[in-house]
């Protein structure tokens, strides 16, 4: 079975086709006739094996990892725009400050775990942690909200209320 991936030129578009097994042959790479719109065999495509395409120097340097190096300058960089994130949706500035701390913990410990993290997408990525850790915050404070009353009891302390008589 040949898995070879077949990139083609039709209005300059470069579109990827994964040809099936056809009587152990490949499908012959397509193109697109610009007048009349319908395909055809294009006789100058380009035969690319899956394994070689992997190795072309251009896709490696396009999925480049955020490395722990350079946590510092992403820190000093993005600090305050995810404390004001914050901010605006807890609205109490000590625990924006908190949360954005845990923030880049959280993101720290990540990028040692071995996540990657393209470039381009490191600050989406930061907002959506910031997004997280603020959600399961508020989840918290409003579930210590709605604990009845009848679980604090001044004379024996905190639950004492549910053991009493």
């Amino acid at each position: 079975m040949d898995t070879s991936i077949r990139f083609y030129n039709a209005n300059s578009n470069l579109r990827p086709v994964v040809d099936a097994e056809r009587k152990g042959h490949p499908a012959p790479p397509l193109s697109v006739d610009e007048d009349s719109g319908v395909e055809g065999v294009d006789e100058e495509a380009e035969v690319v094996d899956a394994h070689q395409q992997l190795a072309v120097p251009a896709l490696q340097e396009q999925v480049q990892k955020v490395e722990v190096a350079d946590f510092e300058a992403i820190f000093l960089r993005f600090q305050g725009p995810i404390t004001n994130f914050i901010y605006h949706l807890i609205g109490n500035r000590e625990q924006a400050y908190d949360l954005a701390q845990d923030v880049f913990v959280k993101a720290y410990k990540a990028l040692l775990g071995g996540t990657v993290v393209q470039p381009g997408a490191l600050s989406a990525w930061l907002y959506r942690i910031a997004a997280n850790t603020t959600t399961d915050t508020l989840r918290r404070r409003r579930l210590i909200a709605w604990l009845p009353l009848s679980l604090f009891n001044e004379d024996r302390g905190i639950g004492a209320g549910v053991l009493s008589d």
